[in-house]
């Protein structure tokens, strides 16, 4: 059995039974791949123990992986290994007992995600809105792009994976499939959102876009790229002089929605998170909402004489 039919055996039952998203294949595909053209070998029964710790050791060792790139390569090999060994290509899993680095207590701790002020989304929205850009389709999708990941949380790959049936205008509800987690959600649209998806769907029709994606190219009807998300995302911030990554622009929306008091099982479906805990995180980066909350002390109003001194 070759490796790279062993892999594609894998792919196919860890998407089929264990409903794996296309993400996680294609970090088995990658993470496999990269440790068999560094073995230079071909069969399954030449991966061994002994050539996956040479391996992840040159890869800390000169290529200084850092403790989350290391844990990620480990993962997969011990996928792949019990995978093998399960379909008796192997004797035993080789990835099993190869050790796994514990966490610092610095690293358990849960770091507060990294949103945008809401003076600065605000500007940054306004800026693109108002900038003399060449193109008037350029700018409309610009801002229909910001307003999906501020107003609806989404992920950057699943703003590129929606489709025009999935963006209900009657409804007013866009519809994420298999999202991360493979959850399926339903995130109503604020009537600025509504207004600024309409407008771009009234420039995308004006330009002939007739491609099933929603957000297309701007000269082709196809959808767009990861690389041109990735630009239009850089003039954006050159435009505003903020600096932000897609995945900011979905902690602000999480953070804003705690502050304007959003209940956290709600904000939780919202985000798509499979586990509440995950959404508990934005509570302590929205202040405020603490503030509110404090607030509501019932000993808050007690009248007491402090003497000084």
């Amino acid at each position: 059995m070759t490796i790279q039919s062993a892999v594609e055996l894998l792919c196919r039952e860890a998407h089929a039974l264990e409903f794996r998203s296309p993400r996680t294949l294609a970090r088995y595909r990658h993470n496999i791949g990269l440790f068999q053209r560094h073995a230079g070998i071909t069969h399954v029964h030449e991966v061994t123990e002994e050539r996956l710790r040479t391996w992840l050791m040159e890869g800390r060792e000169q290529r200084l992986w850092k403790r989350r790139t290391y844990v990620t390569y480990l993962q997969t090999l011990i996928v792949f290994g019990r995978f093998c060994a399960e379909k008796g290509w192997l004797e035993y899993n080789p990835a099993l007992h190869i050790p796994q680095p514990k966490q610092s207590k610095a690293e358990k701790r849960k770091k507060l995600p990294k949103q945008l002020p809401r003076d600065e989304i605000e500007h940054v929205l306004r800026a693109v809105d108002q900038h003399a850009y060449q193109d008037e389709f350029t700018r409309v999708r610009a801002v229909a792009v910001l307003s999906v990941f501020v107003f609806a949380g989404l992920r950057r790959a699943e703003v590129l994976a929606l489709e025009v049936e999935d963006v209900d205008m009657t409804g007013r509800v866009i519809r994420v499939w298999d999202g991360k987690g493979g959850k399926d959600r339903a995130i109503p649209m604020t009537n600025v959102l509504w207004l600024v998806l309409a407008r771009y769907l009234q420039h995308r029709e004006d330009r002939g876009k007739e491609c099933k994606a929603f957000f297309t190219c701007i000269n082709d009807d196809r959808a767009m790229s990861v690389s041109a998300m990735k630009s239009m995302l850089a003039t954006t911030q050159a435009i505003s002089g903020v600096r932000f990554s897609s995945h900011r622009l979905r902690h602000t929306f999480a953070t804003l929605m705690v502050e304007g008091n959003t209940e956290i099982y709600g904000l939780a479906e919202l985000m798509g998170h499979s586990n509440i805990r995950t959404t508990t995180v934005y509570l302590q980066a929205a202040p405020i909402h603490l503030q509110r909350q404090i607030a509501k002390h019932p000993l808050q109003g007690i009248d007491l004489s402090l003497a000084s001194g």
